[in-house]
C-alpha cells in the first residue's frame, strides 16, 4: 500500500529552539503515533518526517504545520510505500564519531569500515530514532562515558534503537534493562545487542508508568520528552541507587528552567550540564536523603 510521507526541515540557526519538540506535539496530538515519525540531525538541521497511509489526512496534517505560525519551516510532501518508510533514512547514515571514543557504524558498513576508534558500535534500526546523530543521544554518550567503570547495571527509559545501552554494556556494565512503547524499537534494540556481542539483553515493550517497582540500578537513562520526564520523575528518582546516576535529555532549551525548578530536589545533586542551541540533557547523582 502507497502513503505519504512529509519531511519538515528545520533551518539552523533559528531563535525558537524548541521547533522540533512543538512540531512533534503537534503531531502526537493531531493522532499520529511515535512509530510513524522520524527525526534525524545532519549538518546543523533537523530533519522531521512523519508517514501516513491517507493521502487526505496527511495534506491535512502538511497544512497545519504550515499555519502552525514557526518560521524557517519547510514542508514537503512525496509519495511512497509503507515498506520504503522505514528504510529510506538509511540512505544518508554513515559512519560518524559520536564521542572522541565511540564509532558508530550502520551496519550495512560494518564490513568495509576502515575507521578504528576505542569503541565501535554497530547500529541497524528500523526506523530512524535512536542513530546516535542527534545532539541528545550524544550528550547521553558522554555521560556514560565518564562514568565508565562506576556502575554495574544501567536502566533505558524510551530505548530505541538501543544504542545507549551498547554504550553502556562496553563501558562496563554487566546487567542492561530497555524499554519503549514501541514494538519497532524493542526488535531493534535487542538485534543491535546481539550484534554488538552484548546479547539481547532485558528489552521490553512497556511504559515507564508500568514498570515493576522495588528495582534499581547504578545508572539511569532516560532521553525522552520533557513532559514524560516531569511526569515519572519519582519513579525515575526510585529506579536510580542512593550514591548513583541518573542521566535525562530530550529537554528545549527554551524549557530548561522551568524543567530544573520541577525536577530538581534534595534527592539530587547535579553533577553537569549539556547544551546546545536546542537541547540539554542533566546528569545527576543520587543523594543519600528520601
Amino acid at each position: 500500500m502507497r502513503g505519504v510521507t512529509y519531511k519538515v526541515d528545520l533551518c539552523p540557526g533559528d531563535d525558537d529552539p524548541g521547533k522540533a519538540e512543538i512540531l512533534r506535539t503537534v503531531l502526537l496530538g493531531a493522532g499520529v503515533p511515535p512509530e510513524r515519525t522520524a527525526e534525524l540531525y545532519r549538518d546543523g538541521r533537523v530533519h522531521l518526517s512523519f508517514y501516513t497511509k491517507k493521502r487526505t489526512r496527511a495534506r491535512s496534517l502538511a497544512s497545519k504545520l504550515r499555519r502552525s505560525g514557526l518560521k524557517g519551516i519547510t514542508v514537503k510532501g512525496a509519495s511512497l510505500k509503507d515498506s520504503d518508510w522505514k528504510t529510506k533514512w538509511k540512505k544518508t547514515y554513515k559512519p560518524f564519531m559520536l564521542t572522541r571514543n565511540i564509532l558508530v557504524i550502520p551496519a550495512r558498513f560494518k564490513d568495509t569500515c576502515k575507521k578504528k576508534a576505542k569503541k565501535c558500535v554497530s547500529i541497524d534500526t528500523a526506523l530512524a530514532f535512536g542513530t546516535g546523530l542527534h545532539f541528545t543521544t550524544r550528550s547521553m554518550a558522554e555521560f556514560i562515558e565518564m562514568e565508565e567503570g562506576r556502575f554495574d547495571d544501567f536502566f533505558d527509559a524510551g530505548t530505541g534503537s538501543g544504542i545507549l545501552s551498547i554504550i553502556a554494556r562496553k563501558s562496563g556494565a554487566r546487567r542492561v534493562w530497555g524499554i519503549d512503547i514501541d514494538k519497532e524499537a524493542v526488535k531493534a534494540a535487542r538485534k543491535n545487542l546481539k550484534e554488538n556481542s552484548c546479547g539481547e539483553g532485558s528489552v521490553k515493550q512497556m511504559d515507564l508508568r508500568s514498570f515493576p517497582e522495588g528495582d534499581a540500578f547504578d545508572f539511569v537513562a532516560a532521553n525522552i520528552n520533557t513532559r514524560t520526564l516531569l511526569a515519572n520523575r519519582g519513579k525515575l528518582i526510585a529506579l536510580t541507587r542512593p550514591g548513583k546516576y541518573l542521566a535525562v535529555s530530550g529537554v528545549a532549551v527554551e524549557n530548561y528552567g522551568e524543567f530544573r525548578r520541577k525536577f530538581d530536589t534534595k534527592r539530587l545533586r547535579c553533577l553537569r550540564v549539556k547544551k546546545d542551541r536546542e537541547w540539554t540533557a542533566v546528569l545527576y547523582k543520587r543523594t543519600w536523603r528520601g
